[in-house]
């Protein structure tokens, strides 16, 4: 995602989060690197970009 659309976001208050993140995340999930809580945690607080890959979950903020 461009840095200017992330800042945006943040700045709105809204989460970003890409189709292939959300099927990255359950993945992380399924395989018990994340737990329940910790998905929910990250869905429904913060702003910006989540971004997921196979190994974590980091939330981009610019």
């Amino acid at each position: 995602m461009a840095p200017d659309q992330v800042r945006h976001a943040k700045h709105l208050g809204i989460l970003v989060l890409r189709t292939l993140d959300l099927l990255r995340l359950l993945g992380l999930y399924k395989r018990g690197t994340i737990t329940r809580d910790e998905v929910l945690r990250l869905l429904t607080t913060g702003a910006g970009w989540l971004r997921v890959t196979d190994e974590r979950a980091q939330r981009v903020e610019s």
